[in-house]
């Protein structure tokens, strides 16, 4: 399993991530983060990209400052472009 950082939106967002093929993406609720999806991580690797995030504020990601940092809409939106990011560095990786 490899552990790696993503710079999104100012932010630096860490993940874990293992297996090869198409991008299969974990999001932890309140108050997990990335180590909680190890077991369907190590199961779902076999046939996909498995990336697990640690969202902002948790766990070994940036904590940035301020209630806004946190508004829905910011989160949404680095999300998606840390999906984004993940299915960009997984279709490189992967080039002929």
């Amino acid at each position: 399993m490899s552990k790696q950082y993503i710079n999104v939106n100012g932010v630096n967002l860490h993940y874990i991530s293992k297996g090869q093929g198409d991008l299969m993406l974990f999001l932890h609720g309140f108050p997990d983060f990335s180590h909680i999806w190890r077991h369907q991580i190590d199961e779902f690797s076999n046939d996909f990209h498995t990336v697990a995030l640690d969202l902002r504020g948790y766990n070994l990601s940036e904590k940035p400052s301020g209630l806004e940092s946190y508004e829905i809409d910011v989160l949404v939106t680095g999300e998606q472009e840390s999906a984004g990011h993940s299915l960009i560095a997984t279709r490189n990786m992967y080039k002929n």
